[in-house]
């Protein structure tokens, strides 16, 4: 039996989060296969569902108190207790905080993850001063590298990443976890007030400068001057009547009544009452939020950012980051459609990733890597 690590700052809601979830899941099923998580800070509500579930899920606790270093020597006595026959770490503090360890425990076969097509933190923040760290150490420590999307890939290598090492990997669905449902759909509409007329506009992710969400604000405050039946749903982190910062944005527009607001929560439910989905993003690696919906058939109007125009194609339209203007007229172009056109390239979405984004096709790709 092979025995897997994979090793993550928490298991808070989150794409890579949420990937790393469908992953394990999925290799479940292969008796072959023993696999736990290690979390560095806390479990957090994925972590505390997966622990539910059965999962060996060890948090480390790590706090701004609680130092790197000390947990780096943990991390080290748990590895060589469980002494696993690879390590795979999620994101950049995770890569070389349970690089470091595993490298020291003397594990063979370390995989890094990279989900980020951009430093995702101004030039002289903690997490560029990793990435720096990462860079160097890339050549040395990890035997491949995983990066979620071909702009990933580009980027990283430029950042002096070991090119050799670099493959891609994409993000994978199960399309039973995903079931468009009109009657869960009006159930939604209802508790949130909405009416039959009403169109609905929806955003996830966490309230971020990387995901440009005045952009998406700016863009619905022009789309609301000829279409005042739309509303604006807006779900994640941050993303809720406590944020001060984007409150002031939009009610600095004509419209603040046609923002919903939802904060963080499992988008799943959420989806049904879009009709259709918006990217505002300046920066993405593979937005886990576009497939996501696109599995629950709604068309998509992306920015062209990461990877989000290869997994759209023809199912969607893709617009200029930053570009409030161009957003706008992506929104504008898929809501003049008819519900009939818009339905039909709902369906051409799900099909995409169902075809090129299995979950199980994926995950064998993972598992390949320690054979």
């Amino acid at each position: 039996m092979k025995k897997i690590v994979h090793i993550i700052l928490s298991l808070e809601l989150g794409g890579a989060e949420r990937m790393l979830e469908r992953l394990i899941k999925e290799s479940s099923k292969d008796n072959s296969i023993q696999q736990s998580i290690i979390t560095l800070k806390n479990e957090g509500s994925i972590g505390r569902q997966l622990k539910i579930d059965g999962f060996d899920i060890t948090s480390m606790g790590m706090t701004y108190k609680i130092s790197s270093l000390f947990i780096l020597f943990k991390l080290i006595k748990i590895l060589r207790k469980k002494k696993p026959d690879a390590v795979y770490t999620w994101m950049y503090h995770s890569d070389l905080i349970g690089g470091l360890a595993a490298y020291l425990a003397e594990i063979k076969n370390i995989i890094w993850g990279i989900r980020n097509s951009k430093i995702p933190q101004k030039f002289l923040s903690s997490t560029s001063f990793v990435i720096k760290i990462c860079a160097l150490l890339s050549s040395y420590i990890p035997t491949r590298i995983i990066c979620c999307a071909e702009a990933a890939k580009l980027t990283h290598i430029e950042l002096g990443y070991c090119p050799e090492k670099i493959i891609v990997i994409t993000n994978g669905y199960d399309l039973k976890s995903f079931n468009p449902s009109y009657k869960l759909r009006s159930s939604v509409c209802k508790n949130l007030g909405l009416l039959e007329n009403d169109l609905v506009v929806g955003t996830v992710g966490r309230f971020d400068p990387l995901k440009d969400f005045n952009n998406f604000i700016q863009a619905a405050n022009l789309v609301l001057k000829d279409h005042k039946n739309v509303k604006f749903m807006m779900i994640g982190k941050g993303l809720d009547r406590k944020n001060d910062e984007l409150n002031s944005w939009i009610h600095n527009t004509e419209y603040p009544n046609n923002f919903i607001l939802l904060g963080e929560r499992n988008p799943h439910d959420f989806f049904t009452a879009m009709d259709l989905f918006c990217l505002s993003s300046k920066s993405e690696g593979f937005p886990n939020v576009v497939a996501e919906a696109m599995a629950m058939q709604i068309p998509c109007v992306v920015t062209d950012v990461g990877d989000a125009g290869r997994i759209v194609e023809e199912s969607g339209i893709v617009v200029e980051p930053k570009n409030s203007n161009s957003l706008y007229e992506g929104l504008v172009l898929m809501l003049n459609k008819n519900k009939s056109d818009r339905d039909i390239l709902g369906c051409k979405a799900r099909n995409l990733i169902e075809n090129k984004y299995d979950i199980k096709v994926i995950k064998q790709k993972f598992i390949d890597l320690i054979n």
